[in-house]
């Protein structure tokens, strides 16, 4: 029996599952990665929710005069 009905994906395996999925959102095929994969179909539906996040972050912030740091190279910084 499935003791699961979706699993989160953390880094270093965020882009290992991307060719291991059988559907991956537009967030995923952009970002190249996945972080939640909904097992509560009869295949294997990614997303990137990491990309969504990212974006409305930077909503947040009121002015066009801002700078951000990105600290390593992983999928969180490719998204970025």
């Amino acid at each position: 029996s499935k003791k699961f009905d979706i699993l989160n994906i953390t880094s270093p395996y965020k882009e290992h599952f991307v060719d291991q999925c059988d559907y991956l959102s537009e967030s995923a095929l952009i970002a190249q990665s996945v972080n939640c994969i909904d097992l509560r179909y009869n295949f294997f539906k990614a997303t990137n929710t990491d990309f969504w996040a990212f974006g409305e972050e930077l909503k947040s912030f009121s002015s066009d005069n801002f700078k951000v740091a990105l600290l390593g190279f992983g999928p969180m910084a490719k998204i970025a």
